[in-house]
């Protein structure tokens, strides 16, 4: 399959038709990593007025020489300048140059949309911090949100005070694969799938940010794109089960030969037994989708390509370093297997592969990261009531956090 016939299969879920709407002009980017990089970069290829925010001097040096895209995508280098002091201009219609600052509230004034990323933890951060600087309408988007990304920044946000009516929006991964080469990002198309709450909202968002980011598709809900969420089903076999017993897949290679560069790509890390336990995995995931609600979810070999892209050409998912693949690690236990297993839990299903991935990883980490994860608890549901919580999980993925879920309509 080509990625194009791909990306038309994965668009093509059940979702609502996507009606025009006008383009995002201003957007605001909370984080300096390299996916903060990429979805600024991309934005501003695409016309809009961009403004980065990063509390790190590092992050914030890193770019004073501007954001450089390569491979399949925008390729060029897009300017970065630097705010100073309160006078510092806020978000115009120039987009000219990212606009890069430190300072957390000047960079939300006008923002139309606001990507919260880097991993769950500082997700978690830029949602409790913004509750109290938020205004009508504006959009957040929770870039590889995993399982239940968006709920948890809503109920955070309700947590937090937030009064204002804001849009949140779950995107399932990033619209391109990306790799850091040296300064630069090399690229390789990708497939992302978004859903907001409040529900309604997904076909004017989808539309809106269509133009400034590619290969965007739309799910119904938060619920359906949550459980579709099949990142850690693909990342935890391939980084953490291999040796001599297991191999990877991809071509063989003889002996003192050195591999194409092109054969070197995440989906060559899944061999037979790799694929098996995936397979394992997805049908777990998709019973406990089923005991709430959740029948259109794509099927494996559709999740599988969106997860780990293909095994060469256009594409391509690119092999983590290292201390990338321990992030990995951290954010599929935290924000994909956690989550999956307290739902699991309430719904009464057996769960033993999730079970042994989630014990595997954190014997490599050193640490359980269960009770760090995202739960139901997270969410602010504390009913262990089947129906209970489908009952609150789609009222809040319809209407959004200023809804009284406890109360006695559920």
């Amino acid at each position: 399959m080509e990625f194009d016939d791909f990306l038309q299969a994965v668009t093509e879920q059940p979702a609502q038709p996507l009606s025009k709407a006008t383009p995002f002009e201003r957007v605001t980017v909370l984080g300096g990593g390299n996916d903060a990089r990429l979805l600024a970069a991309l934005c501003l290829s695409n016309g809009a007025s961009v403004q980065l925010f990063s509390a790190y001097a590092s992050e914030l040096d890193a770019m004073r020489s501007g954001i450089a895209l390569n491979g399949n995508g925008p390729v060029g280098r897009y300017h970065v300048t630097q705010e100073t002091g309160d006078s510092a201009p806020r978000h115009s219609n120039s987009n000219q140059a990212i606009v890069s600052t430190g300072s957390l509230d000047n960079c939300l004034v006008g923002a139309e949309v606001i990507f919260l990323t880097g991993p769950i933890h500082k997700q978690r951060t830029y949602a409790m911090v913004l509750a109290d600087h938020l205004r009508d309408g504006q959009v957040l988007v929770v870039p590889n949100a995993r399982t239940f990304g968006a709920l948890e920044v809503s109920w955070l946000l309700k947590a937090g005070g937030c009064n204002a009516k804001v849009i949140i929006a779950e995107m399932q991964g990033l619209p391109c694969f990306y790799q850091t080469d040296g300064a630069a990002l090399d690229l390789q198309p990708a497939s992302a799938a978004v859903s907001c709450i409040p529900a309604a909202e997904t076909a004017r968002v989808v539309s809106a940010l269509s133009p400034l980011l590619p290969n965007l598709g739309a799910y119904n809900s938060v619920l359906h794109s949550s459980f579709a969420d099949c990142s850690a089903l693909v990342e935890l076999p391939a980084l953490l089960v291999g040796g001599p017993a297991l191999s990877a897949g991809g071509p063989s290679i003889p002996m003192g030969a050195v591999p194409l560069a092109e054969n070197e790509s995440f989906a060559n890390l899944l061999g037979e037994q790799q694929l098996t336990l995936a397979a394992q995995l997805f049908d777990e995931r998709h019973t406990v989708a089923r005991r709430f609600g959740v029948r259109d979810i794509p099927e494996f070999q559709t999740s599988l390509q969106t997860a780990a892209g293909f095994a060469k050409g256009d594409g391509r998912r690119f092999v983590p370093t290292q201390p990338e693949a321990l992030n990995l690690i951290r954010d599929a236990v935290t924000g994909s297997m956690a989550p999956l297993l307290d739902a699991a839990r309430v719904a009464g299903v057996s769960t033993p592969a999730t079970q042994s991935m989630l014990t595997l990883a954190s014997s490599i980490l050193g640490t359980d990261l269960t009770a760090s994860g995202r739960r139901l608890l997270s969410l602010g549901i504390t009913t262990d009531s089947t129906d209970a919580v489908h009952a609150q999980l789609s009222t809040m993925a319809k209407h959004g956090f200023n809804q009284n879920i406890t109360g006695a309509d559920q």
